[in-house]
């Protein structure tokens, strides 16, 4: 009899972590696409390599810096004294860091599609920043946010080497 537990694990930690780029990508995304200011590049840069990285390389990485004496593995360990390293928690992280650039391309993408004189129309009808950009931005850039969701979870999913 096959065994589904592993399965439903894997769907299990690829929503959970789904949320968070969802979220993270999402906001990152309209601050890059929208901002310019020092550093962005260098930003964009750190947000996209795990792309390019192999899977043993991200693991790697991400064990050096929330293990026990990693700075986030001791920040966590100061903080709330618990330990992330192989643990479910840390197979969330290691499934966002992966999915995260994938949602952030999507969505910077998306946000870049929007046409700023719409959302410049909305303003001089006195219209709030949050009301542009929840009903124009957010619907008009709906398409790419979600085909980054598909590739975050699909990626999320099938993630085993970090």
């Amino acid at each position: 009899m096959f065994d589904w537990q592993p399965v439903f694990l894997s769907f299990r930690i690829a929503a959970i972590a789904l949320v968070f780029v969802a979220i993270l990508g999402t906001l990152i995304a309209y601050v890059m696409a929208r901002g310019n200011f020092p550093g962005k590049d260098l930003i964009e840069t750190l947000i996209t390599l795990p792309l390019v990285l192999p899977p043993v390389v991200t693991g790697f990485t991400l064990l050096i810096l929330f293990g026990r004496q990693g700075p986030l593995g001791r920040l966590l360990n100061n903080l709330f004294h618990t330990q992330i390293v192989f643990t479910p928690g840390a197979a969330v992280v290691a499934a966002l860091v992966v999915s995260l650039p994938l949602m952030y391309q999507s969505a910077k993408a998306a946000f870049q599609t929007v046409d700023r004189h719409l959302e410049d129309v909305a303003r001089t009808l006195k219209a709030s920043e949050s009301k542009v950009f929840f009903s124009i931005t957010l619907p008009l850039a709906w398409p790419g946010l979600l085909s980054g969701m598909i590739l975050s979870f699909s990626r999320a999913l099938g993630e085993f080497g970090a």
